[in-house]
């Protein structure tokens, strides 16, 4: 057609410059869905190393406690468990509800991996 009629070239390249093909019009969403599924996949490493390592913060008196126990003298893991009244001496400020609380939660946070804080 364009051979056929004089300017004809011309025009179907203007109207494919002013008119976009299907492919034109598809391509912002096609580049978005990409960017989200990038986007995604970089944040996924940091989930994973959340998932794997988790972090806590201590405060208050397990984070007393976890101290009192890297300070205090002890046989490791050859050395005996210790009782709520071996850690409320290690804590004597403390209510000793509140340091039986907080070795309890320090044991699920897996402080003592190898034998329990408390037995």
């Amino acid at each position: 057609m364009a051979g056929e009629v004089p300017l004809g070239d011309v025009v179907v390249k203007l109207a494919g410059e002013l008119i976009p093909s299907q492919a034109q019009k598809a391509r912002p969403h096609w580049e978005g869905a990409i960017s989200e599924r990038t986007n995604e996949h970089s944040e996924r490493p940091d989930r994973h190393a959340q998932m794997l390592a988790p972090t806590t913060t201590l405060v208050g008196p397990r984070f007393d406690l976890a101290v009192a126990l890297a300070r205090a003298s002890g046989d490791g893991m050859a050395g005996r468990s210790l009782t709520i009244n071996d850690l409320c001496k290690l804590l004597p400020q403390v209510d000793p509800k509140d340091v039986e609380k907080a070795a309890f939660d320090l044991d699920a946070l897996g402080f003592d991996q190898h034998s329990a804080v408390v037995r």
